[in-house]
């Protein structure tokens, strides 16, 4: 039997990994805390946006790492993502400690070496658009730019 894939699951470019990595532990302690208001972007084009989100479903935990539609104001969600379930969620962030998904991005691409390490000294901000609540009940639209930022600099962390 051969397997082929579906239209389902999600893509992530290089980039995309870099920012998940610089993240992942802010994005296990949003799964832990059951967080479902945690979400942050890791890309951002004129149509689509790739986003990062804590859910649960069927009564348990999951990191949904999913591609959105941008319409007029809002982000709609495709069937183009992937719920990793709490367990799986460590079980990649292990890999990521580990180096294997370094190794797996440096045998793909050689020519652009990717150094986990650095993404830990520097955090990557991505384009996200997130609402937040005010005390007085309104809510604000929050537009952050894609930038590079010192960790020890960056006094929302």
């Amino acid at each position: 039997k051969k397997l082929r894939p579906t239209r389902k699951g999600v893509a992530l470019r290089d980039d995309e990994l870099r920012v998940l990595w610089s993240f992942h532990e802010e994005i296990s302690e949003a799964l832990e805390a059951r967080n479902e208001m945690y979400a942050t972007g890791l890309s951002e084009t004129q149509w689509t946006s790739k986003m990062v989100s804590i859910k649960q479903y069927k009564k348990q935990w999951h990191v949904d790492i999913r591609e959105h539609e941008i319409k007029r104001y809002s982000d709609i969600p495709t069937k183009k993502g992937i719920m990793l379930k709490t367990k799986e969620w460590r079980r990649l962030v292990e890999h990521m400690r580990n180096g294997a998904l370094e190794r797996l991005l440096n045998d793909a691409m050689p020519w652009k070496p990717f150094h986990a390490s650095e993404c830990s000294r520097k955090r990557l901000t991505p384009i996200s658009k997130l609402t937040e609540v005010d005390p007085d009940g309104a809510d604000q639209l929050v537009d952050a730019q894609h930038t590079t930022t010192d960790v020890e600099e960056d006094p929302a962390i």
